[in-house]
């Protein structure tokens, strides 16, 4: 278990003498007694350690009676530490005192900061009183306690003020709007890079127990899950239920919790507002979400399942009866839809292709082990190559299409191919890959690279969302969902 700490800026205390027959030596304690003197009451909070920014008035500045009777003044920092402090029971040794100017410019904050770092220590607690400074110093407090939070474990606790009441000064706890940050991170966290822990983390120091705020977690997390593994079929079901669970909003908007419903439908509408049509229709945009957030291979998953559907919805583009007769008779099309061996077997291993250009398309692992460790991989085709092998597979009555869409089809089967390709280097990458990748003209295997090309490919499918399949007079258009 760390120290308990007690971090504030010390105010500079002008006292002023209070009337006959109190029992208080001043009309006003100074601003941040309170706030201190509540903490130390309580043993779970009571401070180990107080460090005090004081400034040069605090530190040198004659503004206190002094105790002795003597009509004689003393700093503030002497009056905290030897009156105040030591009728609460604190020892001198226990107050650290960081000197700092009366007006602060950016290198004394800088040096205030580092001084306080050295006073806390991993799995430390850390109680601020913000009742004391000018109007920037709680904000170099807060910064403090954010970065001993994420480098050092080091929890805030507390966060307090005291408020003026007449001559007393009330002590409010600010905590639950600090906690609030954490909020806001960790809603940021899950949209930013689609995990979970920071709500999680935020729930359980909040000991938050309403049954609609955890099941938004319970939903959330799910999704979480299923973009971290690449379960595909399982992510549109999760956004819905995600989409239903805000709706479920609490009666009550007045409690801090409540506004996750506000922070999460916010940035749910904002973030994935293109998301909730059907699975195929929001293909482009979850793909653009992907890249944005640097989910390579999140995106290039969901291109490599879910772009062959997309495509043959919104362009005629299928198997003549002859190939769909061919394909049936394949033992590992079983169960799988037409689309699946078109695009992934015949686009991109392209038969024709390979006979005429053995190493153009064919995107399959060699199984020679001496080449490239048994990881050769070759070349996507140019949009050259795949118009004429569309061109060949119609001559030779094994592809049906809109001839007027071939170059458009032809480009989402480069698309196609770059997706694969890509997805087989990450899988498949050996220690020759670089200089294999030379010599063969792969992609180039970079996140700007693969970041670019999931952009390419979600704008050209983004251009195609309203076209839709239609087949010619007399032509049956196959269902591309009905499995073999």
């Amino acid at each position: 278990m760390g120290e308990n700490i007690a971090l504030l800026y010390m105010s500079a205390y002008f006292a002023q003498p209070a009337p006959e027959g109190s029992k208080n030596r001043f009309l006003r304690t100074q601003t941040n007694e309170a706030a201190v003197s509540a903490l130390w009451k309580d043993p779970a909070s009571r401070p180990d350690k107080i460090v005090a920014l004081c400034s040069d008035t605090v530190r040198t500045k004659p503004t206190v009676p002094a105790a002795d009777g003597s009509g004689n003044k003393v700093p503030t920092l002497e009056y905290f530490r030897d009156e105040f402090l030591k009728q609460l029971g604190v020892q001198p040794e226990q107050l650290v005192a960081v000197s700092v100017p009366d007006s602060m410019e950016e290198a004394d904050q800088t040096r205030a900061i580092s001084a306080v770092l050295e006073q806390v220590a991993e799995n430390d607690n850390l109680y601020i009183d913000l009742s004391g400074g000018m109007r920037d110093t709680a904000t170099l407090l807060l910064i403090v306690a954010r970065y001993l939070k994420d480098i050092r474990m080091v929890q805030t606790k507390k966060v307090l003020y005291s408020e003026l009441k007449g001559n007393s000064s009330v002590v409010r706890d600010s905590t639950g709007l600090y906690n609030l940050m954490d909020l806001i991170t960790a809603v940021d966290a899950f949209f930013s890079t689609g995990t979970t822990e920071k709500l999680k983390a935020y729930m359980k120091q909040t000991g938050e127990t309403d049954p609609d705020i955890l099941n938004l977690l319970d939903r959330i997390d799910h999704f979480a899950d299923d973009l971290a593994l690449c379960r595909v079929q399982m992510l549109k079901a999760d956004l819905k239920a995600i989409a239903r669970q805000i709706k479920q909003r609490p009666a009550s908007r007045e409690t801090l919790s409540s506004l996750l419903y506000e922070l999460m439908n916010d940035r749910f509408e904002a973030e994935f507002q293109n998301l909730m049509g059907s699975r195929s229709d929001s293909l482009p945009a979850l793909v653009q979400w992907c890249a944005h957030h640097r989910m390579y291979q999140q995106g290039l998953t969901l291109l490599s399942e879910e772009m062959p559907t997309y495509l043959c919805g919104h362009l005629f583009l299928q198997p003549t009866g002859k190939a769909l007769d061919y394909m049936a008779l394949q033992p590992q099309n079983k169960g799988k839809s037409w689309v699946f061996p078109m695009f992934h077997y015949h686009f991109c291993r392209a038969a024709l292709f390979h006979e005429a250009r053995p190493f153009t398309v064919n995107l399959c692992l060699t199984k020679d082990k001496t080449e490239a460790n048994g990881n050769a991989l070759f070349r996507v085709a140019t949009l050259t190559e795949a118009q004429e092998y569309l061109t060949a597979a119609v001559e030779q009555g094994e592809l049906l299409l809109d001839l007027t869409r071939k170059d458009t089809v032809a480009q989402g089967i480069v698309y196609y191919q770059s997706v694969q390709q890509y997805r087989n280097q990450i899988n498949h990458a050996t220690d020759s890959a670089v200089k294999f990748q030379k010599d063969t003209g792969l992609l180039p295997l970079s996140t700007s690279a693969i970041e670019q090309t999931l952009g390419d490919v979600a704008f050209y499918l983004f251009k195609l969302k309203e076209c839709k399949a239609t087949a010619p007079v007399g032509i049956e258009l196959l269902d591309s969902n009905k499995a073999f």
